[in-house]
């Protein structure tokens, strides 16, 4: 489905928006950026750290599918972006939870939401249902 090539342009896309203002943390200077506060905590040593919970729900992609039935977890875009933040922050406790169910779309994913990603007490939810909910319409996207 996706190669090597593809899924690292979307691994460094989601580190983008993770970690755009890393050097804003290092030296303190004001941000806008809305992710200050989980990459401040990222930012913190032991014993004044915390976990820090990254969902992933979605389909197949984040899952890790690429030739089904073959599931490449270690090569899905959630854990290569977790070792791009923990090179960037090694200090850090970070869990990569993966809520996807391939072949599902936002319509199925919003049924289990509270249920299966909110009970995680997520720090930053990412949704990925790009793929699949091409065949639903986007209004029934934008409502899921």
């Amino acid at each position: 489905m996706f190669n090597r090539l593809s899924i690292t342009i979307i691994s460094l896309l989601i580190l983008y928006v993770c970690c755009s203002a890393q050097s804003e943390i290092k030296t303190g200077l004001p941000s806008n950026d809305y992710l200050n506060n989980i990459k401040d905590e990222m930012d913190k040593k032991w014993p004044e750290n915390r976990t820090i919970n990254l969902v992933f729900h979605g389909h197949s992609v984040p899952a890790g599918y690429y030739e089904t039935p073959i599931v490449n977890t270690l090569e899905s875009y959630p854990f290569l972006v977790l070792k791009k933040l923990k090179n960037i922050y090694p200090n850090a406790v970070i869990n990569v939870i993966t809520t996807a169910i391939g072949g599902e779309n936002s319509v199925q994913g919003a049924k289990r939401f509270t249920e299966e990603v909110l009970t995680h007490n997520p720090d930053l939810i990412f949704i990925d249902y790009a793929l699949n909910d091409i065949f639903i319409g986007m209004d029934k996207s934008y409502t899921a």
